[in-house]
C-alpha cells in the first residue's frame, strides 16, 4: 500500500462523521469508514460487506423511496437531508457519484444535524436554520476551491444575520495570537485592517467563547468584557461562535452589527462545525503538501518542490542566474564508521552552512546533494557567496564537500547549466577520491580476501527451503539460503554476517558464489532426474547496484550451461531505495536474460506501490512478519488479501506467503485466494543433499 494510501485511511477513520460507499447498480454496500461502523453498532466488515445499503443504514428490506440515484450527476455533489427512522437521527448527506473499474458507485457523507434539527422550530420565524444550513453546507460542497468556499459562507450568514461582516478568526500554531483568516463584507472598504489580535488581548473574548459557546453582545458603554470585544473589532453590536477541538477553543465565527436572528445563535453555532471540518482538512492539506515538499531533517525543501521550480524556470526563464551544486564527501562511509546520528548531523549541518549564505532556493535533491538556486543575481555577488561558502566549510572541520558552481546570464538553458554545475562538482570529487582512495580501497580490499579465502575454505554453504502449492503441498520451486559454518560445524545465521559484508561492499562474493552452487546443483539434477524446480536466488542492492551486474550472473550460468529461466532472482522491497528509473532498467535487463524475478519481504515498513507498478514480476513474496500476525491481527489479513487481490490484477503476478508456521495460517490463507508459500510448516532450510533426497531423487522421478 502506498504511503498516501495509508494516510489517507487514517483521515477517514479519524473524521466524525459517517462515510459510507454503494454500487448503484447493485445497492450493495462497500465501504464505511470507522465512525460509520460505530454508530451503526458494526464490529467489522463482514457484518456489512455484500449487504444492501438501506438494510444496513436504514432496516428497510427494499430500497428506500427517498433513495437520490437518479437525481445524482456527474461531477456534482448533491445535498439533501434525511431522517434516520432506525436510528431516530437527523443527517445532512452528500452525495456523489464515482467511479472504480466501469461501475458507478455512490459516496456519500453524512453529517448529523440532529440537535439542529429539534430546536429548528424555535427560528421559523424568519428565514428557517435548515434552509440556510443546507446552502452552507452545499455551499462548501459545491466550491473544489476551500477558499473560495469559505468565503461564500461567509456571504451567507451575513445575510442571514443583516450584519455587515462575518468572518473567521484561528489561534496561531504558537498559540500567541489570534489571526483573521476569512472575511465577507457588504462592501470592500468596511472590511477591518486588523488581521492579528495578540492571544492577551483577546482572552477576554475567548473565555466567553469557552464559557458560553455562542454569544451575542449588543450595543455596549462602560468597559465590560463586551465592550473591549467590540471596540477590538471596531462594532457596535456582535455574535459568534466558537471553533474548537477537543474542547479547546481554536478560534471562531463572528458577524459584526448583527440586525436580525439575534435571539436565536442556533445557525452559526451549527455551521462552526462545517467550518472546523473544512478548516481541518486545509491545514491537513497543508502539512501533507508540506510533508511532500519539506525535506525532514533539514528542513530544507526536497526534490519535488525542486522539480516543481525547475519547471516554473522553465517555463519563465529569469535574465541571471547562479546555480551551486554541492555534494557531501564520504557520507556511506562516515555512516558506517560514526553511525547514522553523526551522519544526519552532517547533513544537517550542511544545510545550515548554505542557508546561512543563501536565504532561498535551497534544496536537499538526495541523501548528500543540494542544489542552490540563485535567480537575478549578478556574477559578483554570486562569486562573493560561493567563496563566503567555501571559506565556512574549509573552517568547519567536521564538513568535507565538493562544490560546483556556475553562473550565467541566460544563454545557457537551465538544465543545462545544472547539468555543468554537476560536472564541475564530479570534478572537484575526483581530486577527495584521490586523496582517500588508497587508504578506503587497502582497507576494503582485505576484507573481500578474507571472505573469498573463507568461501574456498567451505565455510559458506547454501541450504534450500521449498516453495509450495498451499492446497496441495506439491513442491514449485526453493529458495537458496546461504549459512556460515563455526569451526564446530554449528551455523551461523545469515542476519549475523550479511549486514557487514553490504556495508564493507563484499557482499558480492556470497551472491555469486550462492548462485554458482545452485547452477551445479540444477545441472545435477537435470542430469539425474531430467528436470529442476526452479530456484529463487537473493541478490543485495549493492550487488544489484554493481556495473554490468546482469551479464555478470548470465556468465555463471552460461559457465554450468543452466538457462536463466531455472533462476529466480530475488530483490528485497529496500532495493526500492535505488533509484525507480534504474531499478526498473535493471529489472527489464534481469527479465531480458531469461531470469525470473521475484520482490521479496513485500510488506515490511512503507510498501512502495510504485515499484510494482513499475516492474513486471513474476512473484510478490508476502513478509513473514504480516503472516505471523495473520491469526490475531485483522488488519494483517486485510493487507494480505488486497495484496493477493493486486497481484492478480497486476500481469498476474504469483503471491507467496513466506515464514507459514501453523495451520490457522494455511486455512486463513487459503481463504484469502493465496497459492503458494513457503515456510516451517513444510520445510525449514535444509541441506542440499536432504532437498534431493527428499524432493528430487526417486519420488520426484516416478511422479
Amino acid at each position: 500500500m502506498r504511503e498516501a494510501d495509508t494516510w489517507s485511511q487514517m483521515i477517514l477513520d479519524e473524521l466524525d462523521h459517517m462515510i459510507y460507499l454503494t454500487d448503484m447498480g447493485s445497492y450493495q454496500l462497500l465501504y464505511i469508514n470507522q465512525f460509520g461502523k460505530q454508530l451503526l453498532g458494526i464490529g467489522d466488515e463482514t457484518e456489512y460487506l455484500g449487504k444492501m445499503c438501506y438494510q444496513v443504514l436504514q432496516g428497510y428490506s427494499s430500497p428506500c423511496s427517498f433513495c437520490t440515484n437518479h437525481k445524482l450527476k456527474e461531477q456534482r455533489v448533491y445535498t439533501w437531508l434525511n431522517h434516520n427512522q432506525m436510528l431516530d437521527e437527523y443527517f445532512v448527506i452528500k452525495d456523489k457519484i464515482v467511479h472504480e473499474n466501469g461501475r458507478a458507485l455512490r459516496l456519500e457523507t453524512a453529517y448529523n444535524v440532529t440537535s439542529t434539527e429539534q430546536e429548528k422550530e424555535e427560528l421559523k420565524f424568519k428565514l428557517t436554520n435548515e434552509e440556510t444550513l443546507v446552502h452552507c453546507i452545499q455551499t462548501l460542497g459545491e466550491y473544489e476551491d476551500m477558499d473560495t468556499a469559505i468565503h461564500e459562507l461567509l456571504k451567507i450568514i451575513a445575510d442571514f444575520y443583516h450584519g455587515d461582516c462575518a468572518y473567521i478568526f484561528e489561534v496561531d500554531d504558537n498559540r500567541q495570537n489570534i489571526k483573521k483568516t476569512y472575511e465577507w463584507c457588504t462592501g470592500q472598504d468596511q472590511c477591518r485592517d486588523r488581521q492579528i489580535i495578540s492571544r492577551k488581548k483577546a482572552e477576554k473574548w475567548l473565555n466567553q467563547l469557552q464559557e458560553k459557546g455562542e454569544f451575542y453582545i449588543p450595543n455596549q458603554n462602560g468597559e465590560s468584557a463586551g465592550s473591549e470585544i467590540l471596540k477590538l473589532r471596531g462594532a457596535d453590536s456582535l455574535a459568534a461562535a466558537p471553533l474548537a477541538e477537543k474542547g479547546e477553543i481554536t478560534g471562531f465565527i463572528g458577524v459584526d452589527n448583527p440586525k436580525i436572528n439575534t435571539q436565536g445563535l442556533l445557525l452559526l453555532r451549527s455551521v462552526a462545525s462545517f467550518v472546523l471540518n473544512d478548516i481541518q482538512k486545509r491545514r491537513m492539506k497543508k502539512k501533507f503538501e508540506q510533508m511532500r515538499c519539506i525535506d525532514s531533517l533539514t528542513g530544507l525543501e526536497n526534490r519535488n518542490k525542486y522539480m516543481q521550480v525547475l519547471q516554473q524556470m522553465e517555463d519563465q526563464p529569469v535574465k541571471n542566474l547562479g546555480v551551486v551544486f554541492l555534494n557531501l564527501n564520504g557520507l556511506k562511509v562516515t555512516n558506517d564508521t560514526y553511525g547514522q546520528a553523526y551522519g544526519d548531523w552532517l547533513i544537517y549541518s550542511t544545510a545550515t552552512a548554505l542557508t546561512g549564505i543563501f536565504k532561498e532556493h535551497v534544496y536537499r535533491t538526495g541523501g548528500d546533494e543540494y542544489v542552490v538556486l540563485c535567480t537575478e543575481i549578478s556574477r559578483e555577488d554570486f562569486e562573493r557567496k560561493v567563496s563566503k561558502l567555501r571559506g565556512n566549510i574549509e573552517q568547519n572541520k567536521e564538513l568535507s564537500v565538493s562544490i560546483g558552481a556556475v553562473w550565467d546570464s541566460g544563454k545557457r538553458g537551465i538544465q543545462e547549466q545544472i547539468a555543468y554545475a554537476g560536472e564541475l562538482m564530479y570534478i572537484e570529487k575526483q581530486i577527495y577520491y584521490k586523496r582517500n582512495l588508497n587508504v578506503e580501497y587497502n582497507r576494503r580490499s582485505g576484507i573481500s580476501k578474507c571472505l573469498i579465502r573463507d568461501i574456498e575454505k567451505g565455510l559458506f554453504v547454501v541450504y534450500l527451503q521449498p516453495k509450495v502449492k498451499i492446497e496441495t503441498g506439491q513442491i514449485i520451486g526453493a529458495e537458496a539460503l546461504v549459512r556460515k559454518l563455526r569451526p564446530d560445524g554449528t551455523l551461523i545465521m545469515p542476519d549475523k554476517f550479511i549486514p557487514m559484508y553490504e556495508m564493507e561492499n563484499a557482499i558480492r562474493h556470497i551472491d555469486l558464489f550462492v548462485l554458482e552452487e545452485v547452477c551445479k546443483i540444477i545441472r545435477q539434477w537435470k542430469q539425474t532426474a531430467g528436470s529442476s524446480p526452479m530456484i529463487s536466488v537473493n541478490l543485495s542492492r549493492v550487488t544489484l547496484m554493481e556495473p554490468d551486474i546482469v551479464n555478470s550472473i548470465l556468465k555463471v550460468c552460461q559457465s554450468h550451461q543452466v538457462d536463466p529461466s531455472n533462476i529466480c532472482i530475488e530483490i528485497t522491497e529496500s532495493s526500492s531505495k535505488i533509484q525507480l528509473e534504474e531499478l526498473s532498467r535493471l529489472a527489464e535487463e534481469i527479465i531480458t536474460a531469461g531470469f525470473k524475478i521475484s520482490l521479496d519481504d513485500y510488506g515490511t515498513e512503507y510498501s512502495n506501490l510504485a515499484i510494482l507498478s513499475a516492474i513486471d514480476f513474476n512473484e510478490i513474496k508476502l513478509d513473514k512478519s504480516l503472516i505471523e500476525s495473520l491469526e490475531t491481527n485483522e488488519k494483517s489479513q486485510v493487507l494480505v488479501k488486497y495484496v493477493i487481490q493486486m497481484c492478480r490484477t497486476l500481469n498476474h503476478m504469483i503471491p507467496i506467503a513466506e515464514g507459514i508456521e501453523t495451520e490457522g495460517q494455511i486455512n486463513i490463507l487459503k481463504d484469502l485466494g493465496c497459492c503458494c508459500g513457503q515456510g516451517y510448516f513444510f520445510s525449514k532450510p535444509i541441506p542440499i543433499h536432504e532437498f534431493s533426497k527428499a524432493y528430487i531423487q526417486p519420488e520426484a522421478k516416478t511422479s
